[in-house]
């Protein structure tokens, strides 16, 4: 018997190469930062080093160890599934703190083509990651409604890339401590060979 998977969303989820320096950049950065909540998302939800999105923290703070992790990571992501060579661009760049009791509802990241987070501080049980299932209509299906959604556990030191059109949340932060992750949307520019 032959099955194929057809419109499968893939999401790339992997260690970092350069823990410890890419940890001390990202402290050096964060002890610098103010950070404060966007008023319209409810007082349970988390704080943000820029809740406009405007400042991108790599450039800001000139994180060298942390933009190359995001281009190699980006680059062996795209390869997976594709032959085409991209330039990566690093269009917005925040730092996340989810305290006690926090969450993140369902959003996606618009017009980008991938988003991800570097999980930078967490216990792994301060909220999970989950990702909806893009394809509507097999929620209809009793044989594949089990297959709504997916979750990753935070874990530090890792990196998560997806479409940045999948819709996602984060579940609330039911310990005592505080989580922190790093996040970004990306633009790809195919590579043109001269």
């Amino acid at each position: 018997m032959l099955l194929e998977n057809w419109f499968a969303t893939p999401i790339y989820y992997n260690e970092t190469n350069n823990f410890d320096n890419l940890q001390k950049e990202i402290e050096d950065c964060y002890s610098k930062l103010k950070l404060s909540k966007n008023s319209y998302w409810g007082k349970q939800n988390h704080s943000l080093s820029d809740p406009t999105f405007e400042e991108n923290i790599i450039n800001k703070y000139n994180l060298k160890i942390l933009k190359n992790e995001i281009i190699n990571h980006t680059t062996a992501y795209t390869q997976c599934f594709s032959q085409t060579n991209f330039d990566v661009d690093i269009a917005e760049c925040w730092i996340t703190n989810t305290a006690p009791k926090e969450h993140t509802v369902v959003h996606s990241h618009g017009y980008y083509d991938i988003s991800g987070s570097y999980y930078f501080k967490t216990n792994s049980n301060d909220g999970s990651i989950y990702f909806l299932n893009p394809n509507i209509a097999s929620m209809t299906s009793l044989f594949l409604k089990q297959y709504d959604h997916v979750e990753y556990p935070p874990t530090m030191g890792k990196i998560i890339l997806f479409p940045s059109w999948l819709y996602h949340g984060v579940r609330s932060n039911d310990t005592d401590s505080d989580r922190i992750s790093v996040s970004f949307n990306i633009k790809l520019k195919e590579k043109i060979n001269a």
